[in-house]
């Protein structure tokens, strides 16, 4: 019965002893830490202080007196330069002053503008009240430029100014040789009309002026066949009681465009949106007077001359 109790005795400490070491095994694994091995940080070099030549320190009794230079000073770092704005997709951004315009809109509120030219017929129904008879809207602007109170331009760009002397040029009708033809019309052969007397190329000889023709009136103090007298015709230069309405051609032969003969004006606009107080409007640049082109010998429209809006 002993015996017993001491093998019993025997395994219970065997087995305590066993699970006392796998205990503090445990422990010393769990204790174990990784060990990280770190590189050491590279320095940069470090920057040699600037010779400085500084006067030695004075000493005024117990205290000593530090130089300027030796002082710690505040560094203040450069600042950079301003940068501009970027344009929108890499366009330069373009500021259009509205100079021309009567009511210019600020640069900043036009959204889009739009440039627009309009061909305006003085001829049609709806524009009538600006060519009415003596009151036609090229008679004012001719008379102004010559009277010298609106400033004529070459074209709708405005830049450069018309002199009196060519504005006058460009109102003249182009020479054809006092017969109405041009040269090209001369070299085809119109205008050479033969000769009194001569073959018209169709076997038929041309009257002359002196050839009576029928139905010709009696001579003067004769009677006509009804008991009329036939009256005298009066001589040149004679006073007969009426005015001498035959036109006088300007001196040198040189003869002008009438107001009524130039029925074309364009107009030069702007058309621009603002977007402050989101309307649309159409502001007018320049006026310009065409001579249309059933007008002139060349058969395409002729530019005269332009004028600002804010002119007019």
């Amino acid at each position: 019965m002993e015996r017993i109790q001491k093998l019993l005795l025997a395994f219970t400490i065997l087995f305590m002893v066993n699970g006392a070491l796998a205990q503090t095994k445990k422990k010393s694994t769990a204790k174990k830490a990784k060990v990280v091995v770190q590189k050491p940080a590279q320095q940069a070099p470090k920057e040699e202080p600037a010779a400085v030549t500084t006067k030695p320190a004075e000493t005024t009794g117990n205290t000593v007196s530090v130089p300027m230079a030796e002082r710690e000073q505040i560094v203040i770092p450069e600042q950079p330069a301003p940068t501009t704005k970027p344009a929108i997709n890499g366009a330069a951004e373009k500021v259009i002053v509205d100079s021309l315009s009567v009511h210019p809109i600020d640069p900043s509120n036009v959204l889009y503008r739009i440039t627009n030219w309009r061909r305006m017929d003085l001829r049609e129904k709806i524009n009538q009240p600006f060519f009415s008879k003596n009151n036609e809207i090229t008679k004012f602007l001719i008379d102004g430029v010559k009277s010298g109170v609106l400033t004529a331009y070459a074209n709708d760009s405005v830049s450069t100014v018309l002199s009196l002397d060519a504005f006058n040029k460009n109102l003249q009708m182009e020479d054809t040789g006092g017969d109405g033809l041009s040269d090209e019309e001369k070299a085809a052969g119109f205008g050479n009309e033969p000769a009194a007397g001569a073959d018209d190329g169709w076997g038929n000889s041309k009257p002359s002026s002196t050839t009576p023709k029928g139905n010709t009136k009696p001579a003067a103090g004769t009677d006509d066949g009804w008991g009329n007298i036939t009256p005298a015709k009066p001589t040149a230069g004679a006073t007969t009681g009426t005015t001498n309405t035959t036109a006088s051609a300007p001196a040198g032969g040189v003869v002008e465009y009438f107001a009524r003969d130039l029925t074309i004006l364009e107009l030069k606009e702007d058309y621009i949106f603002d977007k402050q107080r989101s309307r649309a409007y159409n502001s007018i640049q320049t006026v310009s007077i065409v001579i249309p082109a059933e007008k002139t010998v060349r058969g395409f429209d002729v530019p005269v001359a332009s004028f600002r809006y804010k002119d007019l």
